[in-house]
Parts: structure tokens; sequence; C-alpha cells
């Protein structure tokens, strides 16, 4: 059962993190999780409270302004999305956004990340790059990215699994699977196959004519021994890759 104990919402008081928001009190709300809301004011590092002390008084008193107004600004957004709870708690922090999330992760043993992602591409997404992209990237435990115009309360009810039969897909499954079982929501899982020309270039050689279908009546199997034991009825796809 998907039953995390402290769930972790950063916020920038964007759509996509209000979303995102939405859907970890949900989550909270549904598993009796603790849910930290985190807000990161934006630094090349964290700074202790030595470091601030031996700032000069007009570094000090302007820092002091900076985070006194996130802190005001943490307050308000939280009343405004009426986010309350006797398991509620608010952190303010500062630094590296995706370095501050991953060190909190580990230092306060969040078991599940909720996040938003502004979906930027081209050159936003050169220069200002992806908080979401790099927790996914690094953490060591499961990670919802909530896309910018989602609507974080409504129930979910599907949820889609792709596997290559990995244990880290296997791993994901099993989140997948509880998730799906906490909302009563279908689960597919899909497998998608290497395409047959891509075989061929791969190989080098002619691949023979009974490879591919030997190769769908495996995963097939695969398929179904992931669904092994599952709650309720499981949805299993193959599809080509194209």
């Amino acid at each position: 059962m998907f039953a995390p104990t402290r769930i972790l919402a950063p916020v920038d008081f964007s759509s996509s993190a209000t979303a995102a928001l939405h859907r970890a009190l949900d989550l909270a709300e549904r598993t009796g999780a603790a849910l930290h809301v985190l807000h990161i004011v934006p630094g090349t590092e964290p700074i202790t409270a030595d470091e601030i002390e031996g700032m000069t008084e007009p570094d000090r008193a302007f820092f002091q302004r900076v985070w006194d107004r996130a802190d005001g600004e943490l307050t308000g957004y939280l009343r405004r999305e009426r986010i309350v709870g006797t398991k509620l708690k608010r952190v303010l922090s500062y630094g590296h956004p995706s370095e501050v999330i991953l060190d909190y992760v580990n230092a306060q043993g969040v078991d599940l990340v909720v996040m938003g992602t502004h979906g930027r591409r081209g050159l936003r997404h050169f220069l200002l790059g992806s908080v979401a992209e790099e927790v996914l990237r690094r953490a060591q435990v499961p990670v919802l990215v909530v896309p910018e115009h989602a609507d974080g309360r409504v129930p979910i009810k599907r949820v889609l699994a792709p596997t290559d039969f990995s244990d880290a897909a296997r791993h994901a499954v099993a989140t997948a699977l509880a998730l799906a079982e906490r909302y009563d929501a279908q689960l597919d899982l899909l497998h998608v196959l290497i395409p047959m020309h891509f075989l061929k270039a791969l190989a080098g050689v002619q691949v023979p004519t009974d490879f591919f279908p030997e190769l769908r009546a495996r995963s097939e199997q695969q398929l179904a021994t992931f669904a092994e034991g599952a709650p309720m009825p499981v949805g299993r796809h193959i599809e080509e890759g194209r």
C-alpha cells in the first residue's frame, strides 16, 4: 500500500506549483501523511546563521527584508489556497532550489515529492533550467510532477505505468499500483517494443521473421507477471515504437 509519512511540496506561487500543492494535500489527506510546504528564496548556495551574522549591517538588513517578504508571501499564499491541517509544516529556505529540495528530502526523511513544472522548452529551458527535471533525475524517492494546467483537486481516475521490466521499473509499477488503489483508479501497464527497422539497423543483419512475434509473446508474459497479485484489474498494453 502506498503510505508515505512525509510529503514535500515545493512552491514558488506559480499556477503549476499551486496545482501540485493541491494534489499533495489530497494525497496527504488520503494517506495521513504530514505535508511539508517548502518555499525557497533563490540563491547560489545556502546561508548559515553565522554567515548572516558576519554580514555588514546594510547587507544583513537587506537579507532580512527579503526573508520577511518571502515569509509573508508564503503565509498569505497558504491562507488564500486554504492549505491547513494539523500535520502541515511550512518551511522557508534559501539557496539553489533543486539542491535545497534534495537536501531537505534526505534530512527530513521525505517519502514523496509533489511539485509543479512550467514545461519550459527551447531557449527558456536552456537558460533557466528545470528544477523539476533535476529533482526527478537525482531524488532517491518517488517524485510526482504536476503540469501547469492540471487540476490538483480532481481525483485520479487512471494511472499509466510504462515499463521496460528493469528493477527501477518494477519499483515504479509497485508505486503506481498502490497509488491507483488509493484512488480506486484504473492502472494500465505499457511496454513499448523496439521497432523492427531499428532492430535491423542495430543488429546490422537480417532479423529472423519469428523474432518479433517471440519478443511480443515474452513481453506479454512479463506484463502478466508484473500484474500478478494486483487487487484490481490491470490493463496490459504492448505498442511498437516508431
